[in-house]
């Protein structure tokens, strides 16, 4: 699929006058995705026509791979051979590609779909698999959507029998770091937990696996990561993971990759001025059981980037889950009620706009919530952490003016007063902390 004719510029065959006013006319823009390539302004991703797996991630001016990708079943009982190491190759099934096919070759998107099976050693079917390879324009993240359809289940031990998507990267020295509890922590440990994302870091590069909310994973040798997909009894069948290359701060990365941005239409609602906030505002008890936990989603079709799993209608939702859904409701809500102020005022509403600003990327809010009180809001409360080890002032920005900022602990107990300018709040803060911060407007 070619690109638009607007955007490619073919060279001249003689220069002539026209030519040397303007300068040279720019070069065409290259497709996004060709046939077993897809590239970017930061990469380029090669897949092999043979078996469908990722070869290799290549960055611009420097040679070798950096990055592999494959899916594969390890089951050693049935695969691999008797008498031979756990950790052999020998015990694990072999993809072989049936169909590649590019879906969208740019301007904006690259995408290749690879459909195919997973073979064993033996000649036998273990399972079908599709994979879709997605990068954006100006985006270093290249991400991976798999579907497995699995005929062949694992064995009962989960950390030896899996089916797995499987990384490998060429710098044998590299240093894995994961994140815990949304820090990042250096760990040489075989066995993993880290839904978030693994970091492996050099001198000079680095590679991020984001893991896309899958929690476990099992390191095989010096240069090898299995991340387990389905084991005996997982009924998901639809991941999705990415791979960044030269991402400063892996932590947002994850953040985003897990959960995207949430838009919130600026129209006014139907709230009369003065009205309380909670006579407007769902209970807890009526929030829908689907709407907050993440995990895996059965995904419909493979345009869409699955992320999360639709919990069934019998498990019900913790309450803290839907204590956020009503803290999010009423901070929605608040909005809303200052917008319908201001069109009782004769004051238009924008056509965009922005609540809170942060000016550090290892600084990370996890949580938000109003202060309401009297049906009004007058202020908000925020927890931060800091996910890199360095100590920095953080410089928290707010829609609106603030009079006066504190850190309090978790129970709500003032500890320390902050400096405010305007709209700004100054926050230190600490390598690793874990902090929280009340305002009030003015």
């Amino acid at each position: 699929m070619g690109l638009p004719d607007e955007l490619i510029y073919p060279a001249p065959k003689r220069a002539g006058w026209a030519a040397r006013l303007v300068g040279k006319k720019p070069r065409p823009l290259p497709p996004l995705a060709e046939e077993y390539l897809l590239r970017n302004e930061f990469f380029e991703a090669r897949l092999d026509p043979t078996t469908g797996a990722l070869r290799g991630v290549y960055t611009y001016g420097r040679r070798g791979p950096r990055c592999a990708q494959q899916l594969a079943l390890r089951m050693p009982s049935a695969v691999g051979p008797k008498g031979i190491s756990p950790d052999t190759e020998q015990n694990y099934t072999i993809m072989a590609a049936d169909r590649i096919q590019v879906l969208s070759a740019g301007p904006v998107l690259g995408e290749i779909e690879v459909q195919g099976r997973l073979m064993t050693h033996q000649g036998q079917l273990a399972a079908r698999f599709r994979q879709i390879f997605r990068c954006r324009r100006a985006d270093p993240i290249l991400e991976i959507l798999i579907h497995l359809e699995p005929l062949l289940e694992p064995e009962p031990d989960p950390w030896n029998s899996y089916y797995a998507c499987r990384f490998a990267w060429a710098d044998q020295t590299a240093e894995l770091f994961r994140s815990v509890h949304q820090i990042s922590c250096r760990s040489e440990a075989d066995r993993l937990e880290t839904p978030w994302f693994v970091d492996l870091r050099t001198e000079r590069e680095r590679i991020t696996l984001l893991l896309g909310g899958l929690p476990y994973h099992r390191r095989i040798g010096v240069h090898k990561l299995d991340t387990l997909l389905i084991v005996r009894g997982e009924t998901a069948r639809w991941f999705r993971v990415g791979i960044g290359v030269d991402l400063k701060h892996p932590m947002p990365a994850a953040w985003d990759f897990l959960a995207p941005p949430m838009l919130i239409p600026l129209r006014p609602m139907a709230i009369p001025v003065g009205t309380p906030l909670h006579q407007h505002l769902p209970s807890p008890q009526q929030v829908p059981a689907h709407q907050h936990s993440p995990g895996h989603q059965q995904a419909p079709s493979y345009q869409q980037a699955p992320s999360y799993q639709q919990v069934p209608s019998h498990q019900q939702v913790p309450s803290s889950q839907q204590r956020h859904f009503h803290r999010q409701a009423s901070s929605n809500l608040a909005h809303q009620q200052a917008m319908s102020n201001q069109e009782a005022l004769g004051i238009p509403a924008p056509a965009a706009g922005w609540f809170f600003h942060l000016n550090v990327r290892n600084v990370l809010a996890t949580a938000w919530e109003s202060i309401v009180e009297d049906g009004w809001v007058r202020g908000f409360r925020v927890r931060l952490v800091e996910t890199e080890g360095r100590a920095t002032t953080a410089q928290l920005r707010s829609l609106r003016r603030v009079a006066s900022a504190a850190l309090v602990d978790f129970t709500g107990k003032h500890c320390q007063d902050l400096a405010v300018e305007e709209d700004k709040i100054l926050i230190p803060v600490r390598a690793y902390q874990y902090l929280q911060v009340e305002a009030r407007y003015a």
